[in-house]
């Protein structure tokens, strides 16, 4: 809001018609629409205001955000994304030991 109405310390006066009115835009989109209007209606709306078209619901792909969590973490393969994750998030006592570069089985 301050850019645009620095805009209206300019002497041209297009200039200071549109700082005004692209400060007032914003000010009234910032106060009354998004603090105001779009949390009662989300509100009033419920679960009917995540609704979607059949047809726009065909086409979008289906993303898991939080797959859900396993209970059996050691039996998982290392090789999937994340497993490292998991591997430090698992107790001293179910980490499997680290080979160790000075270890002579790992040049074997």
């Amino acid at each position: 809001v301050s850019v645009f109405a620095s805009f209206m310390l300019e002497d041209i006066r297009t200039v200071k018609i549109l700082g005004l009115g692209l400060a007032a835009a914003v000010a009234i989109d910032a106060t009354v629409v998004r603090m105001l209007l779009v949390p009662a209606t989300m509100e009033l709306l419920g679960d009917k205001n995540w609704w979607i078209p059949r047809w726009l619901d065909r086409i979008l792909p289906k993303l898991i955000v939080e797959p859900q969590q396993s209970t059996d973490i050691q039996n998982e393969p290392t090789n999937t994304p994340g497993s490292a994750t998991r591997a430090a998030l698992r107790t001293p006592k179910e980490r499997k030991p680290t080979r160790d570069a000075r270890d002579p089985e790992v040049f074997a």
